[in-house]
């Protein structure tokens, strides 16, 4: 591809986020898209079979534009549990800066996943392995107790994006009270810091009595969560 070429592909792409914003994925035309790239629709087609298809580029973009959002502001830090406390404002403020676009994302994904389940996993999986790898760091260096990094990050990554959506309804109809966002960030930072530090496992063989009925209520309390989370997006779910 030229570099003119290129640019093209990403005025299409600067195109549809824009108008996916302000109108949303099913109001949104093709011929809205290139009108507003100021290109023909013959251009379109030389880059995307159809909207769909620009859609899912559309949240890929959204992900890495993320992800090194991230990457600049806590990529540095060495602290595997201050990685994780600063990486929640982060993730907040940068969908708020582009909040229509990103109720789309959530709204569209959550959708299409009822209807094809799996289908946009392929673009989460980068940030989940991004978080699952700060979280098995902090594990290695004995600053959290988690049984299972992926799960933890799948659970995370879940829980933020549940609360970032309601959240962004609610200041989209004028209805968040003042310092909302910021307790929620300050409260969902502490509970993913707090929640990833716990207590000490024992290797195995090693756990006392004690220590294994503290094992199993920790193990109660995070089967817990998950079908706590798992009802709330049941719940999202049944809202869109």
């Amino acid at each position: 591809m030229s570099r003119g070429d290129g640019r093209k592909k990403q005025r299409l792409l600067e195109a549809a986020r824009e108008v996916f914003s302000r109108r949303g994925y099913r109001d949104s035309t093709i011929a809205d898209i290139t009108a507003e790239a100021g290109v023909g629709k013959g251009t379109f087609y030389l880059y995307f079979r159809g909207k769909e298809e620009l859609f899912r580029e559309v949240v890929r973009d959204g992900v890495r534009r993320l992800r090194r959002a991230l990457a600049e502001s806590v990529g540095k830090i060495d602290d595997p549990e201050e990685r994780v406390r600063r990486a929640v404002p982060v993730i907040f403020s940068f969908c708020r800066e582009e909040a229509g676009l990103y109720l789309v994302i959530f709204r569209e994904t959550a959708l299409i996943e009822m209807q094809d389940p799996g289908k946009y996993d392929e673009f989460y999986q980068p940030l989940i392995r991004d978080f699952r790898s700060v979280i098995e760091e902090g594990v290695r260096r004995g600053d959290f107790s988690v049984r299972d990094p992926e799960v933890v990050a799948y659970g995370m990554i879940g829980l933020m994006s549940s609360l970032i959506y309601h959240w962004l309804i609610t200041e989209s109809r004028g209805e968040a009270p003042p310092g909302y966002a910021e307790r929620m960030v300050r409260t969902l930072a502490d509970f993913c810091c707090r929640g990833l530090v716990g207590s000490p496992f024992s290797r195995p063989g090693e756990a006392s009595g004690r220590s294994r009925e503290l094992l199993r209520k920790q193990l109660d309390e995070l089967q817990e969560l998950r079908k706590d989370l798992e009802r709330a997006e049941r719940h999202l779910r049944r809202l869109l």
